[in-house]
């Protein structure tokens, strides 16, 4: 019979994990507030925890759009693009959206907005799934 050991967690591993932890308890908080019908009306999918990326960020949720995109001339397409979506808690507690796609080597932001509030994620949700002239539904008002 041979002897295991296990070496003691060092204090910073213990803080990698917790921090991990928290940060994966605030993307499935973002989640459930912007509920199921406002995740299923983007065709939401690939979620993953988003660690915070700058100063006052303290995490959030990342996850995969079908939205219809606008064309060079200003019109919207007439197919979906997978776009990747950014929800963001801020120190302030409240969050940061960013909708982006990668368009050959170019990064283009598709929509972003801060100082949102919980209630008002669902509606943001909802106002994105629009094929109109605007980024937003302007008949879902969001603030």
């Amino acid at each position: 019979m041979t002897a295991t050991t296990t070496r003691p967690v060092l204090p910073h591993e213990r803080a990698e994990r917790e921090r991990a932890e928290r940060v994966a308890e605030i993307a499935v908080e973002i989640k459930r507030q912007i509920g199921v019908g406002s995740l299923m009306s983007l065709g939401a999918h690939d979620f993953r925890a988003a660690g915070p990326v700058v100063s006052g960020e303290r995490g959030g949720l990342d996850f995969a759009v079908r939205v219809l995109p606008f064309r060079a001339d200003g019109t919207r397409g007439t197919a979906p693009r997978i776009m990747r979506c950014r929800v963001t808690l801020t120190g302030a507690d409240d969050y940061k959206v960013r909708v982006a796609y990668l368009n050959r080597h170019n990064i283009v932001v598709h929509y972003e907005g801060d100082q949102f509030y919980a209630d008002q994620l669902p509606a943001l949700m909802l106002a994105l799934d629009y094929n109109g002239p605007t980024v937003l539904n302007p008949r879902i008002h969001v603030s």
